[in-house]
């Protein structure tokens, strides 16, 4: 191994060490890690002199976690042989460079499914974005970019590339005119009038024209889907050169009625996927699918190319084997190609039965074609023998009904690819994901990549797929372009994966605004359509409008998008909403689509944004949710983080920019805390403490903790987070339970009562590696025993029982026991627990007067909030400063301040002013109560 370190730091040269690939040789999916100085802002990678990635610290300065230098590439991209893999690291000092020699033992994909005539041009191009040149050079029919002659800035970079994680430089959040080229060479004449060349792009991101020896040969719109370029009149023997013009330009996107309302994820532009070169007979068949039913019925649909200007047809061998790989059928059949090179007629087999596919056993039949064409063509592709059907409210895989599984929604979107996604890690993924549990995926929101549908079909995953029309504003869903992007899209769609048994809903839209009259003529003119192009599946569009969606009537199924306890309303409704909905849409199942909470890694509290409120969100979804009948899945959104745009998300305090942390992994693929409590097969179903004394400044309380198994036996132990200061006894008590089984554990906690209470809780500790959601310990008063205890907040949210009501129009009168003089505060109610949900707070100095009885007395206030920290509280008790919070309470937190009142011989009233240094003050409760004996000796 060979390393080459150059730079100005031998402090700096000494920290570049490559961690990933460990040994020289190349192969399949390639991880690449280095590291490096703690004040790296970014590292370009490239291998053999060509660009393929770059790291930048964004996400580590967003979310304010350490940096992780780690992307992965595809050996096959890359030239085969000796290569130097380079890493160059850029720091406030200066650029270092890493490189060490390995070997790529790949080779190109030339040999695909063992046809030679496929010719893969995949691997080194050279790029150039409209940013570093003249306006001019991308305008005109024949621009600039198009001619060899003309000297721009060049740049070798790979393809397949999302060419902004190439190099950050590129990555334009509005979009930019962007250009590839490459030349490859050929032996055979073009002319000699027995075959033809398509020049093949799997997903060219968003618009493209397409220039072959500088000629115009076609264009691609909407990206994700494959477009085959007949280039047979421009291809010629010897030296070919092919540029592509891409646009990727919000403003192109929007117009095609893809996330026109807002940005739903970032704009990776460029060749996202292969590219390829095809040498076809003048009559030849393409591609075939195959798609199995229950009853052994096999059909096949071909797609063809025809150049002789007339009907043509073709006999082609058919073979179909087993999973164990004898042939169980072989048939001769006839296939009529049409002039425009469109294969109508399908073929139909029948074999007597076959192992069904199903989500316990994926099993796919191998399926060949060889063609009787001149030359020859083997087509080849799998099966799977599974029906789908809505049958009332139930969906029915094989006639069996599958109901509450596991969903997840996921975004192609990797750190050093962006949207490019080799097959090998769509396999990684798609498998840590059914490891963990889920059963069900949903790319969102376009077409996936036939790598992942592979893996899907593979390991027995449900997918729903869906086309690129996501938030279009209604007037352009009457727009006759927007509508015929999205019959195109559906159509090329269908035609490459209506072959994977896994899909088994195609959508045709998500969130769009379905309570209106246009989006329910557009879902019903789209579905209708799909129908022409396959009926043995189910067809939907995703809806978050709930009770006032209009498109139900024509859906097979109902999904929504489902934020309850996150954008609007508290999560404990979700099930509530459910049943609503699926009332409203009559006998039909029914799938919450989308459901999430954003989280960043490492947050601290139990507010939203913190792990512990996104696994709180996640487990109240599955509890609530278990029982609904006719419930097919609840797919969580989204499986990682992904980038999202240049402004923050709503719906929490401290958002993060660029990212969407709903993800149940980091954008670096770290598991968070949900991603370790979602499948736990026990969960706290209840805690009950003891309430304490008002006037306790300690704690000493037995704590009940009921603990449940859920679908399986779960053993373990109950782990308890307290601040510093309190202790539970035993310290970790166990459990072993069947399954449907529960216990309740009693322990005791004691310590002093001055502390951040609901930052105190408890989860299980699983035997199976698995942790159960937290629950709070929250310490009560007993309101019942103190001559005053006012539980402070608004009028919406009852006092418990014992306490009485301080809201902002307790107005203090004579014979009053309490009351504000002047203007009451501001009031706020979250909901949930009492007492912490709801507080009064204000930026104002506000007074409370108080009637105490004779003798000594304590004054104890609950100050805090259960969504934002709380900065500063003082307390003055006619008109002497007695208390202060001596720091912030974070997210979440509350923490009881004691405060000695003396009520003399005859009782007297006493005046408490709360004001704040910084921001606003806050408080919950307050009780008044006489001091104990042991705290007047002391």
């Amino acid at each position: 191994m060979e390393h080459d370190l150059c730079g100005q730091s031998e402090e700096a040269e000494e920290a570049l060490r490559w961690v990933e690939p460990a040994g020289g040789e190349l192969s399949g999916l390639i991880d690449i890690t280095v590291e490096v100085p703690q004040d790296t802002r970014s590292i370009r990678f490239s291998m053999g002199g060509v660009a393929f990635a770059e790291l930048t610290d964004d996400y580590a300065q967003t979310t304010r976690s350490a940096p992780v230098w780690h992307t992965v590439t595809e050996s096959s991209w890359h030239a085969p042989g000796r290569q130097l893999l380079e890493a160059e690291v850029v720091t406030p000092r200066g650029t270092f460079k890493a490189s060490r020699w390995v070997v790529n033992v790949s080779e190109a994909e030339s040999d695909r499914d063992g046809d030679t005539r496929i010719l893969s041009l995949s691997g080194a191009w050279q790029f150039l974005n409209a940013q570093d040149v003249p306006a001019q050079c991308f305008s005109g029919e024949s621009p600039n970019v198009v001619c060899a002659d003309v000297e721009l800035p060049w740049e070798n970079v790979r393809v397949p590339s999302s060419f902004g994680a190439v190099r950050a430089r590129w990555n334009a959040y509005k979009g930019t005119l962007y250009a590839y080229r490459r030349e490859f060479e050929i032996e055979v004449e073009s002319n000699h009038g027995k075959g033809r060349f398509l020049l093949v792009f799997s997903s060219c991101y968003f618009a493209a024209e397409v220039y072959l020896n500088d000629v115009r040969v076609g264009a691609s719109i909407g990206g994700y889907l494959p477009v085959r370029l007949d280039v047979t009149d421009q291809v010629r023997a010897g030296v070919n050169r092919v540029v592509l013009v891409g646009d990727n330009r919000l403003s192109e996107i929007h117009a095609c009625g893809v996330g026109s309302h807002r940005d739903m994820y970032w704009n990776w532009g460029g060749i996202l996927q292969e590219v390829d070169l095809c040498r076809t007979d003048a009559v030849d068949l393409l591609d075939v699918a195959a798609n199995g039913a229950q009853d052994g019925t096999l059909e096949l649909r071909f797609s063809g190319i025809n150049a002789t200007g007339r009907h043509a047809d073709i006999y082609v061998d058919i073979e179909v084997g087993s999973p164990e790989g004898g042939a169980v059928l072989s048939e001769r059949r006839r296939i009529r190609v049409d002039s425009d090179g469109s294969c109508l007629q399908s073929v139909s087999l029948k074999l007597k039965n076959p192992t069904l596919w199903s989500l316990q056993d994926p099993v796919l039949y191998h399926v060949t074609v060889r063609t009787s064409s001149i030359e020859g063509r083997c087509l080849r592709t799998r099966a799977g023998f599974r029906t789908v059907e809505a049958r009332g409210n139930k969906l029915l895989l094989n006639g069996e009904e599958i109901s509450h599984l596991a969903g997840i929604n996921r975004h192609a979107d990797y750190p050093g690819l962006g949207r490019t996604e080799p097959a090998g890690l769509s396999r990684r993924e798609l498998q840590r994901l059914h490891d963990m549990g889920f059963r069900v995926i949903r790319p969102g929101h376009y077409p996936a990549t036939a790598g992942l549908l592979d893996a899907a079909d593979e390991l027995g995953m449900l997918v729903i797929e869906e086309i690129n029309i996501s938030q279009t504003r209604t007037e352009q869903l009457v727009d006759p372009g927007v509508q015929e992007f999205a019959r195109q899209q559906l159509s090329r769609m269908v035609a490459r994966d209506w072959g994977h048994p896994s899909v088994i809903i195609w959508s045709v839209a998500n969130e769009i605004p379905s309570h209106s009259n246009e989006a329910a003529d557009y879902a019903s003119t789209l579905i209708s359509y799909g129908r022409s192009l396959d009926t043995s599946r189910l067809w939907t569009q995703s809806s978050p409008w709930l009770m006032h969606d209009r498109t139900y009537d024509v859906l097979d199924i109902i999904l929504i998008n489902l934020y309850a306890g996150w954008y609007y309303g508290v999560e404990e409704n979700a099930a509530e909403l459910v049943r609503l909905v699926a009332d409203l849409a009559g006998d039909k199942p029914v799938m919450v689509a989308e459901y999430g909470a954003e989280a960043v890694a490492g947050r601290k509290g139990t507010h939203p944004g913190t792990e512990e409120a996104q696994a709180r969100l996640v487990d109240t979804y599955q509890s609530q949710l278990r029982g609904v009948t006719g419930l097919v899945a609840t797919m969580y959104w989204t499986s990682t983080e992904y980038v999202w745009g240049l402004e923050p998300i709503g719906g929490y305090p401290d958002p993060v920019r660029m990212f969407n942390t709903k993800g149940l992994l980091t954008w670096n693929r770290q598991p968070k805390l949900a991603a370790q409590t979602f499948f736990a097969p026990a969960r706290v179903s209840g805690v009950a403490i003891d309430a304490i004394r008002p006037g306790d400044t300690a704690v000493g309380v037995n704590c009940v903790v009921s603990i449940e198994a859920l679908g399986s036996e779960a053993a373990g132990t109950l782990a308890f987070e307290l601040p510093a200061g309190l202790a539970v006894i035993p310290a970790t008590p166990g459990f072993a339970l069947e399954a449907g089984e529960s216990q309740d554990i009693t322990v005791r906690i004691e310590g002093p009562l001055a502390v951040d209470l609901p930052l105190a809780s408890v989860h299980p500790v699983l035997a199976c590696g698995r942790r159960g959601v937290s629950r709070p310990l929250l310490l009560r008063m007993d309101g019942t025993g103190a001559p005053l205890a006012l539980d402070a907040g608004a009028w919406t949210a009852q006092a418990p029982v014992g306490w009485a009501k301080l809201t902002a129009q307790s107005t203090f009168s004579p014979g009053a026991a309490f009351g504000w003089l002047g203007p009451g505060p501001q009031t706020l109610d979250w909901g949930g627990e009492e007492l912490v949900r709801d507080l009064l707070l204000d930026y104002e100095p506000r007074t409370l007067r108080l009637s105490i009885a004779p003798g000594n007395h304590v004054l104890q206030v609950l100050t805090g909030d259960k969504e934002w920290p709380t900065w500063s509280l003082k307390v003055e008790v006619d008109g002497d400063l007695v208390a202060k919070l001596p720091e912030r309470i974070g997210f979440g937190g509350f923490r009881w301040l004691a405060i000695p009142l003396q009520g003399g011989e005859q009782g007297r009233c006493v005046d408490i002013r709360f004001s704040a240094d910084t921001g606003c003050w806050k408080i919950g409760a307050l009780t008044v109560a006489p001091a104990r004996e042991q705290e007047r000796k002391g």
